[in-house]
């Protein structure tokens, strides 16, 4: 959808054309290129591992260990295929890749869930695994799912995050607001998790136009 048509408001030319190139998006961390790109299903295996890993290092001694090791390749796997076979076109998924082509990363996004009045977009995951972080890439998926939800028309944005989550800061440093607090089941027990919020992407993806931090 071009957001000109739309009504909604634009997003600088120098911001839209580098970040919706599907193969602009390029860190150089002296291994080789990272570049991200749109998944079709046969991505729910590489998404999976990201997912398990990211979730067994970044949440321990967090969440309970009992339910982190739980986690298998195979579970994920069937959990993300379903989601890439039936996904809605007002839905994405993005994955990270090395130069090598592994999956190091990966952002999924879509309509708010709640009906909220003002939060029309959500940013329902993002993880990168250990040995990425900290080098760009996650700033990269962020701005791609950022661009991706203005340009379906939802130009504000929702995330949640758990409290405890030693990375929520980042949320901050992009600028997000934090807005209310929820209980959350993971397992058999409760955990309290926080909403970061954007009013207006656009103005986010103005202010930021470099790919590479």
């Amino acid at each position: 959808m071009d957001v000109r048509k739309s009504g909604a408001q634009q997003i600088h030319p120098a911001a839209r054309d580098c970040l919706c190139s599907a193969n602009c998006i390029k860190s150089k961390l002296g291994m080789g290129a990272i570049g991200i790109r749109k998944t079709t299903v046969s991505d729910a295996s590489s998404i999976a591992q990201v997912h398990v890993s990211s979730w067994q290092t970044t949440y321990r001694g967090i969440i309970s260990a009992e339910y982190l090791d739980s986690l298998t390749h195979e579970k994920q796997h069937n959990f993300w295929l379903d989601i890439l076979t039936e996904m809605h076109e007002s839905h994405f998924v993005y994955l990270a890749e090395d130069d090598q082509g592994k999956g190091i990363g990966f952002v999924a996004g879509g309509p708010e869930r709640t009906g909220d009045p003002i939060y029309k977009g959500e940013l329902y995951s993002m993880y990168v695994i250990k040995d990425y972080q900290a080098k760009g890439i996650g700033t990269a998926l962020f701005r791609r799912a950022s661009t991706e939800l203005t340009l379906l028309n939802m130009p504000s944005m929702i995330l949640w995050v758990l409290t405890r989550n030693p990375y929520r800061k980042f949320y901050e440093k992009m600028g997000g607001q934090e807005t209310r607090s929820r209980l959350v089941r993971i397992g058999i027990r409760e955990y309290e998790e926080i909403a970061y919020g954007w009013q207006n992407l656009t103005d986010y993806l103005n202010v930021n136009t470099q790919i590479a931090p």
